[in-house]
């Protein structure tokens, strides 16, 4: 077994859990056989996919690659990686116009957070 392969599969079952998918629909939106999602999955000594097969399954799963290549950084705020992911995905505009929002909010946020502690 490869070093990558619990990291990889343990990575590939959370999202696909997260995103209630079966191994099939996993294996249609990354244009793949599902043979190899159940092969990444279950850790199969031939579990070696090509990074032409992995690639699509990462991106179809969102999954942020330091699961599966830095396994030992825990994330300790998942909330924050999802935060993350998202705003990776926005285009230049999208992030443009959410700026002001979130700084707002955040601003918002922290000062409520100041109030209700000095109550």
């Amino acid at each position: 077994m490869n070093e990558f392969s619990k990291p990889l599969a343990d990575a590939i079952k959370r999202a696909r859990g997260r995103l209630k998918l079966t191994q099939e629909q996993v294996a249609e939106l990354a244009n793949t056989d599902p043979s190899n999602i159940m092969k990444m999955e279950n850790i199969s000594r031939n579990a070696n996919p090509e990074l032409a097969t992995l690639y699509p399954v990462i991106r179809a799963l969102s999954i942020d690659p330091q699961e599966i290549f830095y396994p030992e950084m825990k994330a300790e705020a998942p909330n924050l990686r999802i935060l993350q992911q998202l705003v990776s995905e926005c285009s230049d505009t999208e992030a443009e116009a959410l700026i002001p929002i979130i700084r707002e909010l955040l601003f918002f946020m922290r000062s409520t957070k100041k109030t209700d502690i000095t109550e």
